[in-house]
């Protein structure tokens, strides 16, 4: 009975709690006729404790789409996940199409019906300033977000620290482009990935110079300390933008490790520090680039990379010959 009440309900798509391994009653072994037979839940197998044998197996057909699990295994709700990426978090109807449930057509009044619970659905979402301020910076978060790549975690993490600087009134008298940024990017360097300011200003379409005073200020507001970045691992990335091999990486991340030795990444950009180790290791590498072509990548000027390659391979000996333009 036990087993046929498992399989009964697994053919239903019902799913048996998590766990180890449970007895089960009205089960006995074909093999050695013992009925001590538990259900290894983690396999879906009937199990004789005694001889080892596989009695039956259970088929997990899988939950149905629309239902939602959470951590301890158990149905919370019915539609998408709540996502912080949304005004509504996912929870508003989205009403579509011209036809009901049972596929007919709805009729004009039906129609303008449904258009006026729609309109009204979605001014209850953005009833005050506030939530008005988040639906535009939601979607200036997930363009710029988009462009730079980013999973939807660190996007989340962004919406937490917006709406954190939305409660410090910290968007008074600016704009919310430059906040978003601002929160782009405290998010990336928490989790340690390699967006400085020039390239996230530059996809916001914003000054840097305001996204870095936006940043401070959000620092000091929300008492957050952010790690020291580390120039190398700003190097993948640049040298798969200069479309450079795997060579040059290997050589610009070797000579950073030589100039933190000698205390030359102290007071310096890192980005700016990564491009001069680029450009002198393609020169060393004999894969020319240009200083322009690095600085245009890094998203710094051209005097930066030539004065810190300069820098660079006075510090660490090396004869090489950098032209001022």
């Amino acid at each position: 009975m036990g087993a046929e009440k498992a399989k009964s309900e697994n053919e239903r798509g019902i799913t048996p709690p998590l766990g180890e391994s449970t007895p089960t009653k009205g089960n006995v072994c074909p093999v050695c006729g013992s009925s001590n037979v538990v259900f290894d839940r983690e396999r879906g197998e009937v199990i004789c404790s005694d001889c080892g044998a596989v009695i039956d197996v259970y088929i997990d057909h899988g939950l149905d789409t629309k239902l939602r699990v959470d951590q301890r295994g158990e149905r919370i709700g019915i539609g998408s996940p709540e996502t912080l990426t949304r005004v509504d978090k996912g929870r508003a109807t989205i009403i579509r199409g011209t036809r009901d449930a049972h596929g007919k057509q709805i009729t004009a009044t039906q129609r303008e019906r449904v258009r006026r619970i729609t309109r009204v659905q979605k001014q209850l979402y953005v009833s005050s300033s506030i939530e008005r301020n988040m639906k535009i910076a939601l979607r200036e978060l997930n363009k710029l977000t988009t462009l730079l790549n980013l999973p939807r975690t660190l996007r989340e993490s962004a919406v937490l620290y917006y709406n954190r600087l939305v409660k410090e009134r910290l968007t008074w008298g600016r704009r919310i482009e430059e906040v978003v940024a601002a929160a782009v990017f405290i998010a990336c360097r928490l989790a340690g990935i390699p967006h400085d300011i020039g390239e996230i200003s530059q996809l916001a379409e914003v000054k840097a110079k305001n996204v870095g005073r936006a940043v401070r200020l959000a620092l000091s507001k929300l008492e957050i300390r952010l790690p020291p970045p580390s120039a190398k691992k700003y190097v993948p990335k640049y040298v798969s933008d200069l479309a450079l091999p795997y060579e040059v990486a290997s050589r610009a991340i070797k000579l950073l490790d030589e100039a933190e030795v000698k205390g030359l990444a102290i007071g310096r950009d890192p980005s700016c520090l990564a491009g001069a180790a680029i450009y002198i290791a393609t020169k060393l590498e004999e894969r020319l680039k240009t200083q322009v072509e690095v600085a245009k990548a890094v998203h710094c000027s051209e005097l930066t990379i030539r004065n810190r390659s300069k820098e660079m391979a006075k510090v660490l000996g090396i004869k090489l010959k950098i032209k001022d333009k």
